[in-house]
């Protein structure tokens, strides 16, 4: 194969991207900031979000100007699939940022200084089904995307992808449980973690 480093260094690029967004997401990160630089503390979120965003995009844009190697045949019957399973996953990410404080997700809460009391657990509507819903609209995009447009550099962002989900998500979980204690691990016990009524 051809031009093979471009593609290791896509994986590396993904793997770097999803490790930093582990590492500024960590608890011993975030305490460290804010009891080092109080000052900076205050924009953390936001800037924790425009990296996330910047970093995608680059990477998006260089993953995207790779020949499709190792391209599968696609039949309409996958096309009409991906779509589904696209438009399925964009309306599940819709109604759980839905149920998100917009302002605390967005940075805006901690930009202005109001306290960060944690939250509530939510467990109703689509929390009721599984624990992760944003996570489980991304696996739906990206399977959907996968469907309708299979070559090496999609798959590379794929299995990248779902690996860091099942990582991010164990750590995202000890944070949960940290936060709301039994509440939680209660609502562990009853809820699949990513994918509704099967894992």
């Amino acid at each position: 194969m051809e031009n093979g480093g471009a593609y290791i260094l896509l994986a590396v690029l993904w793997i770097t991207y999803y490790g930093l967004h582990s590492l500024m997401a960590s608890m011993l990160t975030k305490r460290l900031v804010a009891s080092s630089f109080p000052l900076v503390w205050r924009y953390y979120r936001i800037v924790y979000n425009v990296v996330a965003l910047v970093g995608a995009m680059a990477i998006f844009s260089y993953q995207w100007s790779l020949p499709p190697v190792m391209q599968a045949s696609t039949k309409p019957w996958m096309l009409c699939l991906g779509a589904i399973t696209i438009f399925a996953g964009l309306f599940v990410a819709g109604a759980a940022f839905y149920s998100f404080d917009k302002s605390e997700f967005l940075g805006f809460k901690q930009l202005e200084g109001r306290p960060d009391k944690g939250g509530k657990l939510l467990t109703s509507g689509l929390y009721s089904i599984v624990r992760h819903p944003l996570y489980f609209a991304l696996i739906l995009i990206i399977s959907g995307y996968l469907l309708y447009s299979f070559h090496l550099s999609n798959v590379i962002f794929a299995v990248c992808t779902f690996v860091y989900l099942l990582i991010g998500t164990k750590l995202e979980e000890a944070k949960l449980v940290e936060t709301f204690g039994r509440d939680y691990v209660a609502y562990r016990h009853k809820v699949k973690m990513l994918i509704p009524f099967l894992f």
